[in-house]
């Protein structure tokens, strides 16, 4: 075998390790646990009554329930990769939508 041709095997062998770990890095990333106090909703819902329901999600995209002890008011949070949005059923919205929907039942309580 002529040494260019080595080169290109071993660059060939590398890539395709390379590739191999990415999606390992990946993967593991994906089954990552994020536990709901570490989430950005967490300090908003708490201000307002809530308390989780679900106290840990995985992945990238991750789901949590909150509820109102009081109220039993339910709201669903979807939250990672472009997923940060909520619904209550009545009503939904994104991120920046939360804090006001949340003012707006305790003033209907």
């Amino acid at each position: 075998m002529k040494k260019s041709e080595l080169k290109k095997l071993i660059k060939e062998v590398y890539k395709s390790q390379k590739l191999n770990e990415d999606d390992e890095r990946f993967d593991k990333a994906d089954k990552a646990i994020h536990k709901v106090e570490d989430e950005w909703h967490y300090p908003i819902l708490k201000k307002y009554g809530f308390e989780p329901k679900t106290k840990t999600g995985v992945g990238f995209v991750r789901k949590y329930i909150y509820v109102h002890p009081k109220t039993e008011h339910e709201i669903e949070l979807s939250t990672g990769i472009n997923a940060d949005y909520w619904t209550d059923g009545e009503d939904r919205g994104y991120w920046n939508d939360l804090e006001p929907h949340l003012k707006k039942l305790s003033k209907n309580k």
